[in-house]
C-alpha cells in the first residue's frame, strides 16, 4: 500500500502549495543573489532548480511512508479506519461528518480498468453494511471520467454536485442508506 499511496503524496492541495512557494522562493533567491555578484542569472537558476529536483526527490522518497503512516493514523484517531486489499486495487473507508467516505483508491495499472471488479465487490459489501446501519457513503474525485466510472460500478452512488478548491473542481458522490421496505420478516 505504501509504494501505491506515494503517489498521491503531491497531490493534496497543501502539499501543492508548499512545494510551488519552496521552488518560486529558491529560483527567486537565486536570480537575486546571481543579481549581487553580477553572475550569470539563468546559471544561477538552473543550478537551483536542478538542486530543488534533487531535495524534492529525496525528500518525498524519505516523508512519504511517514505522511502515509500519519494520514492513516489521523483518519483511525476519529473511530475507525478499515482497508480493502487485492493484487489489483486498494480502497480505505473511515467516518466522517456522519457518513462513510471511501478515499484513497489505488489501482494497480491505472486507466485499464483492472480495479473494476474489486470496486464491484467491495462496493456491494459496504452498501449491504451501510443500509443495515442506515450511513450514507460518500467519496470524492478531481477527474469527471473517474465520477462516471464511479457512478457505473457503484450502484446508487451519485454526483450530488461540485466544489471548487484551490486546485480546481472536486466532484462529491454520495450513495444515501437504502432502506426496505416494512414487513413482517423486516420489523
Amino acid at each position: 500500500m505504501l509504494v501505491a499511496s506515494r503517489s498521491r503524496l503531491l497531490a493534496t492541495g497543501r502539499a501543492k502549495a508548499v512545494w510551488l512557494g519552496l521552488a518560486v522562493a529558491v529560483v527567486a533567491g537565486s536570480i537575486g543573489f546571481a543579481m549581487l555578484l553580477h553572475a550569470d542569472p539563468v546559471a544561477f537558476a538552473g543550478v537551483a532548480i536542478a538542486g530543488l529536483v534533487g531535495y524534492a526527490i529525496v525528500l518525498w522518497w524519505v516523508l512519504s511512508p511517514l505522511i502515509v503512516r500519519l494520514g492513516m493514523w489521523a483518519m483511525a484517531r476519529v473511530g475507525w479506519l478499515v482497508g480493502y486489499f487485492d493484487e489489483t486495487a486498494t480502497q480505505l473507508v473511515h467516518p466522517r461528518r456522519g457518513a462513510w467516505e471511501l478515499s484513497d483508491h489505488h489501482a494497480v495499472v491505472q486507466g485499464a480498468g483492472v480495479a473494476a471488479p474489486f470496486r464491484r465487490r467491495v462496493f456491494a459489501h459496504l452498501a449491504a453494511e451501510a443500509d443495515r446501519h442506515r450511513v450514507a457513503i460518500t467519496m470524492t474525485t478531481r477527474v469527471p471520467k473517474l465520477a462516471a466510472i464511479y457512478e457505473a460500478d457503484m450502484p446508487g452512488l451519485r454526483v450530488i454536485g461540485t466544489k471548487w478548491t484551490v486546485f480546481g473542481k472536486l466532484h462529491l458522490l454520495r450513495r444515501e442508506p437504502t432502506i426496505p421496505p416494512a414487513g413482517p420478516t423486516n420489523r
